[in-house]
């Protein structure tokens, strides 16, 4: 078993290394919504991994100073939507990369808001936290599934670059 550098630094790695490779993972993206539609919060992540099918649970990483992820925590109630390959500008607003949202339909139950025209929608309750370097896990029970049944295909992110799939 390998020990750690003091402070906890391995000196082989760096986050600059860490971060080119990294950038060469092909990943789904993901927009996470919490309050209601006149007072959305939300934040594009590719970082949502299934966790569990009994019971259905499902995570996506925030840095752990993300205000969007602190709201959501906060609320309790989030969604996860599974963006298609036409919601690439959804996904550019909600990562901060441009100030006018892009014309996007939302639904709502009263408890969840969340994206219409996506590959899927998970709605979830944050079931638990966990701290992992600079960053917050956060593992999600869900308690319905959006399914669009037109299966339209991912966006797709890699290496600072949205994808689609053949079709």
């Amino acid at each position: 078993m390998r020990q750690r550098a003091a402070g906890g630094d391995d000196p082989g790695v760096s986050s600059d290394q860490y971060r080119a490779v990294m950038r060469r993972v092909a990943g789904s993206v993901s927009v996470i919504l919490s309050g209601a539609p006149h007072a959305l919060v939300g934040m594009t992540v590719n970082s949502v991994v299934s966790v569990s099918l009994d019971p259905p649970l499902i995570l996506f990483c925030a840095r752990a100073q993300s205000a969007s992820a602190a709201s959501i925590l906060e609320k309790g109630l989030f969604s996860v939507n599974l963006l298609s390959d036409e919601q690439q500008l959804v996904s550019r607003y909600f990562a901060g990369g441009q100030a006018e949202p892009p014309a996007f339909d939302l639904g709502s139950d009263g408890d969840h808001v969340w994206l219409e025209r996506t590959v899927g929608s998970f709605l979830c309750s944050v079931d638990n936290v966990h701290r992992a370097g600079d960053h917050n896990i956060i593992v999600g029970k869900i308690h319905r599934i959006i399914d669009n049944t037109s299966r339209p295909l991912p966006l797709v992110y890699r290496d600072g670059q949205y994808h689609s799939l053949a079709r």
